[in-house]
């Protein structure tokens, strides 16, 4: 039995269509990690962002095709929208923090979130791949575990009075 996928299933145009992550590419993801991992106290710390760009950088050279694509026309159409709907001019990697954090908050409200999904996606099983990140929500590399204590029985529920 052959155990390999069918021709048509293999992705192999993906490496001729998938350039190498430029620095603008890299900039923009690194713009958007930082304001989309952000807390009151601030952004990630630097070490954080430079691993989660290391990772992002290694699986966008060994991927390819649609996925890409997706993530690559996200990024785009984040980074120079997302600016002009708090009235700056892009792109969203030169804004400030602050000003980062209101565009981006803007954006998931607008009628175009849909954008910001490819990014996102991507960008949370990366980010939370790193230690620190698993420590601060608390993640103790265990699976959800059933716990011993027994479940409640179901209440009854009260009886219907009759209608007169």
């Amino acid at each position: 039995m052959n155990s390999s996928p069918p021709a048509h299933w293999v992705d192999s145009t993906s490496l001729q269509m998938s350039p190498a992550p430029n620095r603008a590419w890299i900039r923009a993801s690194r713009a958007v990690v930082a304001a989309m991992f952000s807390t009151s106290a601030g952004p990630p710390p630097a070490e954080q962002l430079d691993w989660t760009m290391a990772q992002l950088y290694d699986v966008h050279e060994r991927v390819g095709g649609m996925g890409l694509a997706a993530y690559r026309l996200s990024l785009f159409a984040f980074t120079w929208l997302a600016p002009l709907m708090i009235l700056r001019l892009p792109p969203f990697s030169r804004l400030s923090h602050a000003q980062q954090m209101r565009a981006m908050h803007r954006f998931e409200s607008s009628l175009i979130a849909v954008a910001l999904f490819a990014l996102k996606a991507m960008l949370c099983m990366i980010y939370f791949e790193h230690p620190a990140a698993a420590a601060h929500m608390a993640f103790d590399g265990q699976g959800l575990r059933q716990h011993s204590a027994p479940a409640p029985a179901p209440s009854a529920a009260p009886a219907l009075s009759e209608a007169p």
